[in-house]
C-alpha cells in the first residue's frame, strides 16, 4: 500500500522513514535498551539499574510503536497519494 507520493517523500523524508521503517525502529531501539540492561548487569552496576532498564524496555517499544502508527495515520489522511 502506497501512503505517500514522490513529492511528499522528497519534502518530508523523516515522515517517509517513520512510515516505512517505524516498526523496525521500535524493535531495534527496544533491543538496544535490553542490551544496555545486560551491559549494566555485566559491568557490575547495582542490580536496580539493570532491572529498571529492562523493565522500561516494553514501555519504550509501546511508545515508539504507537508514535509510528500515529505518523502513519497522519500521513495517510493528510499527505497526497
Amino acid at each position: 500500500m502506497e501512503l505517500m507520493d514522490e513529492a511528499s517523500r522528497k519534502q518530508y523524508p523523516a515522515i517517509h522513514l517513520i512510515v516505512t521503517h517505524g516498526g523496525s525502529i521500535a524493535i531495534g531501539t527496544t533491543l538496544g535498551v535490553l542490551a544496555l540492561a545486560a551491559w549494566l548487569w555485566a559491568a557490575d552496576y547495582p542490580l536496580v539499574f539493570s532491572a529498571a532498564t529492562a523493565i522500561t524496555s516494553p514501555l519504550v517499544f509501546l511508545v515508539l510503536r504507537s508514535y509510528a502508527e500515529m505518523i502513519r495515520i497522519i500521513a495517510d489522511m493528510l499527505l497526497p497519494k
